[in-house]
């Protein structure tokens, strides 16, 4: 698999600029970036519930990532609260 062909490891070209933005400009396209992700919901919560299938019947979950992980920790605490936590690994950056 060729990494660089992913849409996931290449840069944003809408946030290319985020170091010499205002507070609030950041926090917009924030936002308007965020809003590109409801289309995909459906999708997103469909390969949430195959995973939890597979955790509860002994599988597990490994996470590798980076840029994700207060995202990532809120997910993880609720996915604790309903499978013991041997299931969930977490290789994070940053």
């Amino acid at each position: 698999m060729n990494l660089a062909t992913l849409v996931s490891e290449t840069r944003n070209p809408a946030t290319m600029e985020l170091d010499s933005q205002t507070t609030l400009a950041m926090m917009t396209l924030f936002n308007q970036e965020d809003r590109k992700v409801p289309p995909v919901l459906s999708e997103i919560a469909r390969a949430v519930d195959m995973a939890a299938a597979r955790m509860k019947a002994g599988g597990r979950l490994i996470y590798l990532g980076a840029g994700t992980s207060g995202r990532l920790g809120g997910c993880l605490m609720r996915l604790n609260a309903h499978l013991p936590l041997v299931c969930l690994t977490g290789w994070l950056s940053g």
